[in-house]
């Protein structure tokens, strides 16, 4: 199972018909997604007009799509949500601590009572991979010891801070497709009960001496059981 796969299960599940997504780099995600209105955020995405118009082909859907050539934050700061709200948000941006929860908390803003929040790279597999930089790029450069050309960043530190500090939020990840973060309204489920003052210094030995608590991580049936939740209450 992968993100599109979960993603489009969501979709399904909440009917949607209104998605965003964040970093939408070559639209490897984006494209295949069968969904009515789609938003594409990115300010140096790697799509040319003629590949926009090949995948409106493969994905009628994709006709339809709006593309924005900027930062998140000027997004979020710019750009009206649609009317009621995205239905479901995808957020696969800048893999930092900072962005991916800043992304997350100004998601939260324009997503519709009942919505999701996903977010990609929530669980390194080693700590080449969790490695904290700006860029993909930036992180290849720094040759770590161990280096595969997996790198995921700090994403995961997005996931522990809103375990602790947001309480009205239900967040786990899937143990698939380097960890699959879902988002949404609701009572936390088993809290965690640490300072999140310090959780930017933290490493990946952190992450590794309690990977399942901190991030709530669940094996990728557990989607199933999310899905069931997401029909009760939509």
């Amino acid at each position: 199972m992968d993100r599109i796969d979960i993603l489009q299960r969501i979709a399904e599940a909440l009917n949607a018909r209104r998605y965003l997504e964040i970093g939408v780099s070559k639209g490897e995600t984006f494209f295949p997604l069968r969904i009515a209105r789609k938003v594409a955020v990115d300010p140096s995405p790697r799509l040319s007009w003629r590949k926009r118009l090949r995948k409106c082909f493969t994905n009628p859907r994709n006709f339809f799509n709006t593309y924005h050539f900027l930062t998140s934050d000027d997004f979020f700061a710019r750009v009206p949500p649609p009317s009621g709200g995205f239905d479901l948000v995808f957020i696969d941006g800048l893999h930092t601590y900072e962005q991916a929860l800043r992304d997350t908390l100004n998601a939260l803003k324009v997503l519709k009572p009942g919505g999701v929040i996903a977010l990609h790279d929530c669980n390194p597999p080693h700590g080449p991979a969790a490695l904290p930089a700006a860029s993909y790029e930036a992180a290849a450069a720094a040759k770590a010891p161990g280096w595969t050309g997996e790198w995921c960043g700090d994403v995961w530190k997005a996931i522990v801070h809103l375990r602790a500090g947001e309480t009205a939020l239900e967040v786990a990840v899937l143990d698939c497709d380097y960890g699959v973060g879902l988002v949404r309204r609701g009572a936390t489920q088993a809290p965690l009960k640490l300072d999140i003052a310090g959780l930017k210094t933290w490493d990946y030995a952190k992450l590794a001496a309690g990977r399942r608590e901190l991030l709530n991580l669940k094996p990728p049936a557990y989607l199933e059981e999310w899905l069931r939740v997401l029909k009760k209450i939509n």
